[in-house]
Order: C-alpha cells, then structure tokens, then sequence
C-alpha cells in the first residue's frame, strides 16, 4: 500500500508543494492500520551499528500463539492455535493470561529444534486424551525444547511425552496431575529415545490427603542415557518408574539431586519386567510423613548394575529393596578408591543369589583389583555373594567373614579374636577358646607388657599354649587370634 509524503507551505519557508488531500490523507489512514501497516514505520535500535528496520521486522523476531488466535480465556479449545503455530515456527512464545489455555486435544512437535517457550505464571489446562504434548509424535524428532511450561492434567493422563526424540530438553516445568496419570512419560516405543533432559522439573499431584496416586515420571521401551537432574517429585504412588514396556532395555539413565518427598508405594521402582542396565541415582532425598513406602525397589531380577551412590532416606518404611538376583554380578558398585572415601555404605542383597562388591583402581593404562576396607561396628550381608575380591567371605549361613589378603588364603572365619594372659611364677599358659575353631591352620599375634621372650605352642581347635622365656614371669600377654 502507498503512502503519500509531500512538503507543505510554512509561515517563512519555501512553498514545496501542495497539502496533501484529505483524501490522501485517508490513504495513508487505511495504509497504517492495515495488518501490515507496521512495515511501513521505522525501528532503529540503540547502540553503535545498530542498522534501520521496520517495525513489522522487528516485531516477528518473537513469534506469540496469540498471533495463531489462540485466545487463553481458560474455556476456548486454544489447542488448534498451538498446532497451527508450530506447524508454521520453530520458536513459540506463550504469554501469560490469567485464565491460562485450555486444550482439548494434543500439542506435537515432530519437528527438530522445534521450542515452546512459556511465559512465567502461563499455563496450560488439558482435558483431552494421551499427553497434552507430544514429542516426535510422527517419528524422530531431536533437540526439541519446552521450557517454564505449567500444565494442569486430566485424571489418567499424561503431562509431555518425550516419544522418540534424541537431545531434547524439558526444562523448569511443572506437571500437576489430577488424581492418577503421568507427569513426564520418556517412551521410546522400542526406537532410540536417548540423551533426553529433564532439569529443575516439578510433578505435584492435586490430591495431598493419602492414599496418593500417580507417577512422576516414566521411562520406558529403550529409554536410555536420560537424565533427571535437580527435580522435585511429591504426592505420587511412585515418583519414577524405569520398565521395558515392550521388552526393549531401558539403560544408563541418571537420577540425581532429586526430591522424592510424600509417595504412596516407590519412590524410584524398577518393576520386575525393568531388564535395565547401568542405572544410576545419586545423591537424592527420599522422605515421606507420615512413615510409609519404599526408597528404592529393585524388583527386577534381571537388572545388571544398578549404581547407588549417597541417597538420603528418611521416614520410609523400607530405604532399599534389592531384590535382583543374578549371580553374574547383578549389583556392582565401581568406586575410584584413589579419589573417594564413602562412608555408611550399607548394601542388602535380599534373595538367595546376590550379587557381590568390586572395588576397583582405575589407572591410565590397566585395572586391578583391590581390597575394600569395611570399618565399623558391623555389617549384615544377605546371600551367598562372591565378595573374594573385596577380601570378605560368607559361610553357609550368610554371615560374614573378613580375611586379611596376603596372611591367609583362607576364608575361615575365627570364632575367638583375641584375649589376655596373665603370668605369675609358671612358665606356660593354656589358652582355651570359648567356642571351637573349624581347624588349627590360624595365626596368633602377641603383645605383652614386659621384656620377655613369648611364644605359642601346641595349636588346636580348642586352643593353644603360650610360653614365655622367664619361668617367674608376672607379664600380661595380648593374643590376637587372625586367619
């Protein structure tokens, strides 16, 4: 559309032309408040370099649902203006309304790099099937982003689901179930769902009296290398469940510095059908008021190396529920003992064949095994582990037996640990032991308060002899009974 510019006669100036006419002058009316009226004013931008645009250039850098007529008066179905939107922009602002959207239907990106940005406080209602937002829906989708998204969801539905997608990112938003359904399902559908993020998420349940229902998030059917990192997961049946579905593998997912607080049944659950494989969940908080619930359960009896490392568990019924029981080293705990010390490291295998610990010295060049040094009051171990490495053994009963590697090759367990002797004019002592050991193949070390000569003699099951160089001696002699 034309506008008409003309220089007009002023008091002391140049006559340059005629006025314009009025009906120019409704010309250039209708021009501006055409739709694309701004693309006839001009936008400079402060700063050196700054170059001229128009404001209609401008304008379209951010690119608003509202401009896809979606309405957000909390009872118009917006859902077609978010399609049409995505259909048209990789990049989607979603702007605050008090009333927030509600959607019917769901809202997918099946393209890559595709982002829905959300305005703090803008918010989403669902009422429709399935998830409220799908990614790669048609196929694999990658590097999609969804960020500041709050979404209000029906009973037994589902928040976003990350289909099949690789690098996407779910970043501070918020899931609020109603009653039963998922807040985030990461669900390969037996394809490549891998790398995926959820960051300083949120799933709240609308429902805070018990029993509480739900499930946070749900990784399944090949969902590997995910990680939840710095979340906040409350009022659920279970706050993560990682299952094959479909019998596909779900692997090497990360769960750390998360909040599992007020869960029903599980904070995190691997079912039995899980088959998943390098899992790991560090440094996360489980608690739950009143006391009720599990941790961790590990149901799965095929699940391979499930990594626990500095979990906090508080007010649960049952901290860890281990119940994998593969004996080809189902759960292994890889720890660089050159660069860590962990302390109140407590492992509970629960079924008959276990697992067993490894503690390992990783170097440049080569791995080798290395004793793992247990110190405290006691220690309960559950099954018939192979723990050689680790310089402990079990007997039939599964209670333990620490050795000391390079003075025994044994794993016999010494029921008498040490003693004292008292002397007074004899030259010999009869040591007898409370309880009788398996056999005479022990060691016994001696300490003593005086400056004699003391020897054993004469070993047995029930005990041994202690000799001493001076036949007056009044020496106190320390026996340390060691296999």
């Amino acid at each position: 559309m034309t506008i008409t510019l003309r220089t007009t006669t002023q008091s002391g100036a140049t006559n340059k032309g005629s006025a314009l006419t009025h009906a120019e002058l409704d010309g250039n009316f209708v021009a501006f408040m055409a739709s694309d009226g701004s693309s006839n004013v001009g936008f400079l931008q402060s700063g050196t370099g700054a170059i001229a645009r128009t404001v209609q250039s401008k304008e379209r850098d951010i690119v608003s649902v509202k401009d896809f007529d979606a309405s957000g008066d909390g009872t118009t179905d917006d859902a077609s203006a978010f399609t049409t939107a995505i259909a048209a922009h990789k990049t989607i602002y979603v702007p605050y309304t008090s009333s927030g959207y509600k959607i019917g239907s769901t809202i997918s990106l099946n393209s890559d790099d595709q982002t829905l940005l959300f305005s703090p406080g803008a918010y989403l209602t669902f009422t429709g099937t399935g998830p409220c937002i799908d990614i790669g829906t048609s196929g694999s989708t990658n590097r999609c982003r969804v960020i500041d998204a709050t979404i209000n969801v029906a009973a037994g539905q589902t928040g976003i689901r990350v289909f099949r997608s690789l690098s996407s990112r779910l970043l501070r938003c918020r899931m609020v179930i109603d009653g039963t359904g998922i807040g985030f399902d990461l669900n390969g559908n037996g394809t490549q769902n891998y790398f995926n993020l959820l960051e300083a998420c949120e799933v709240d349940n609308t429902n805070h009296a018990a029993p509480y229902t739900g499930t946070g998030v749900h990784i399944r059917n090949e969902g590997n290398h995910n990680t939840l990192i710095r979340c906040n997961l409350q009022y659920l049946d279970t706050g993560v469940e990682i299952a094959a579905g479909t019998g596909t593998a779900v692997s090497a997912n990360l769960i750390q510095s998360t909040i599992f607080m007020n869960f029903q049944t599980y904070g995190v659950n691997f079912p039995a059908s899980a088959t998943g494989t390098g899992n790991s969940l560090i440094n996360n908080w489980f608690e739950n008021t009143p006391t009720n619930g599990t941790g961790v359960n590990i149901a799965d009896t095929t699940a391979v190396a499930t990594f626990l490392l500095g979990n906090v568990y508080s007010g649960l019924t049952t901290d860890l529920n281990d119940l994998s029981d593969n004996t080809a080293n189902r759960q292994t705990m890889q720890l660089d003992v050159d660069r860590q010390r962990i302390g109140n490291l407590i492992l509970e295998f629960q079924s008959a064949t276990g697992g067993r610990i490894r503690a390992q010295r990783w170097s440049r060049s080569s791995v080798s095994d290395q004793n793992l040094d247990i110190i405290g009051n006691g220690m309960n171990l559950y099954g018939a582990q192979d723990l050689s490495n680790a310089g402990i053994a079990l007997d039939g009963s599964g209670n333990a037996q620490i050795k000391v590697k390079g003075l025994s090759a044994t794993n016999t367990k010494a029921n008498n640990i040490r003693g004292n002797v008292a002397f007074a004019t004899a030259g010999t002592k009869a040591v007898t032991f409370g309880t009788a050991e398996a056999d005479s193949t022990y060691f016994v070390a001696l300490s003593s308060d005086s400056n004699e000569t003391f020897w054993v003699t004469s070993k047995a099951t029930t005990g041994f002899t202690l000799n001493s160089s001076n036949a007056s001696s009044v020496a106190v002699v320390d026996w340390i009974l060691v296999r």
